[in-house]
């Protein structure tokens, strides 16, 4: 069972809004040692090879390493590929939901605004089909993991500190959303 964990979110963006927010990545190992900020594009294509980026820049590209997910939805409907990051990062992952998928929902919603809805929805899907419930002492919680269910129970147990929310995926939202803020503020993004 790996140790090392990073952690990624995305941060803030206004509704109905084209243009970019930003991606965290926090690496964790007990507490957390390092984070990383990258940009995405809002309902773009870039989440995935972005969250790969930060997971290199992490130093973090290993099978001792296992990348946790906020969702599979970044940015709107830009979406990082869990199956993607572990192949080119040899690494476990585990995407946490605090509520099952709506499939239709969200099918609904792709075809509607994109052309390429079924891409996009292929990722959704998996997730929605192989997401499992673990309960822990903080709570019932969904996840979409290619690790062992005791495995990943196990580690999302040990890092949830104050709430069911995973510490790491806690920091990772949090930096990602301020920098966002401040980015807007200051017109950078």
């Amino acid at each position: 069972m790996s140790d090392l964990i990073i952690a990624l979110d995305d941060g803030y963006f206004p509704p109905i809004k084209k243009g970019k927010t930003t991606i965290a990545g926090v690496r964790w190992r007990r507490n957390p040692e390092k984070s990383i900020i990258d940009l995405i594009d809002i309902d773009g294509l870039n989440a995935t090879q972005k969250a790969i980026e930060v997971i290199n820049r992490l130093e973090a590209c290993s099978e001792d390493t296992v990348v946790l997910l906020d969702g599979v939805a970044y940015a709107g409907f830009n979406f990082v590929d869990p199956e993607e990051i572990s192949g080119a990062c040899e690494s476990g992952f585990i995407v946490v939901f605090y509520r099952p998928l709506d499939i239709d929902r969200i099918k609904n919603a792709l075809q509607k605004n994109f052309e390429d809805w079924d891409k996009r929805l292929q990722v959704f899907t998996k997730a929605c089909q192989s997401t499992r419930i673990i309960t822990t002492e903080k709570g019932r919680i969904y996840v979409y993991s290619n690790l062992d269910s005791l495995d990943a129970q196990k580690i999302i147990s040990r890092i949830q500190i104050y709430s069911s929310i995973p510490e790491p995926l806690r920091l990772a939202h949090l930096i990602a959303s301020e920098a966002s803020l401040f980015l807007r503020r200051k017109k950078t993004i």
